[in-house]
């Protein structure tokens, strides 16, 4: 099963904007206002699979066409045979191929968390071999249980599972004794400011302080889709 992401290289489509606001107005969900957003959510998450597969499109296959015409074309130009329109047709290309591989290093940052892409080279064997251990270093293969190596995935799961049952079960000794512990008070104009009613623009406020590529839940849908589309709301 794969885990759906929200891409940020998706908002570079002026078609995103629309396709996720025609979509969520045809969702009608009658139930209370949690629930609503969690199911259009839900629903939207398969609706933007598709686009993406059938619309937006594999940037890897378009960028291997694209280099392929750019060669033919330069090969044609050694040769004195370019002409005009061959030439604007060859800076549109190169122009393409530039969106692309901006797409592409978005794409990478966003899935391997590399800060310092910004900054380096994105095609050096460095930086491919990088990429290629902290996907391996997160992968869980297989776990040694009971003294010999498995990688039979009910074993490996069952394992971890009884791993964290013993580490988070309490046991009668690790109680917790508070007596005679003096706890700080919160002033009653502190107490006040906390239990008011909090309105939009204090969630608002909360959202935009939180890191772009953070994601609020198991959804996939990151902080960086809600600033932006929410964003032209304002």
């Amino acid at each position: 099963m794969s885990i759906y992401r929200c891409l940020n290289v998706w908002h570079t489509d002026i078609r995103f904007r629309d396709i996720v606001k025609q979509k969520w107005e045809e969702y009608k969900i009658q139930a209370n206002g949690m629930w609503v957003v969690k199911e259009k959510f839900k629903r939207l998450k398969h609706e933007l699979k598709i686009w993406n597969k059938e619309v937006f499109g594999y940037t890897g296959k378009l960028k291997i066409d694209i280099i392929r015409r750019i060669g033919e074309l330069d090969s044609l130009d050694d040769e004195s045979n370019l002409d005009e329109k061959s030439k604007v047709e060859r800076i549109e290309l190169l122009s393409q191929l530039r969106v692309l591989n901006l797409k592409n290093e978005s794409l990478l940052q966003q899935k391997f968390r590399t800060k310092w892409i910004a900054y380096g080279d994105t095609n050096s064997k460095f930086f491919h071999s990088y990429i290629k251990w902290r996907s391996l270093m997160n992968n869980i293969k297989g776990l040694e249980v009971l003294g010999q190596w498995s990688e039979e995935p009910e074993i490996v799961k069952e394992a971890v599972r009884e791993f964290y049952v013993k580490r988070l079960t309490a046991t009668p000794d690790s109680g917790v004794r508070l007596d005679n512990i003096h706890f700080q008070q919160i002033t009653e104009e502190d107490n006040k400011m906390l239990i008011n009613v909090f309105d939009e623009n204090e969630i608002k406020e909360a959202v935009w302080e939180c890191g772009s590529n953070k994601s609020p839940g198991p959804d996939g849908f990151n902080f960086s889709f809600i600033k932006k589309i929410l964003g032209c709301h304002k």
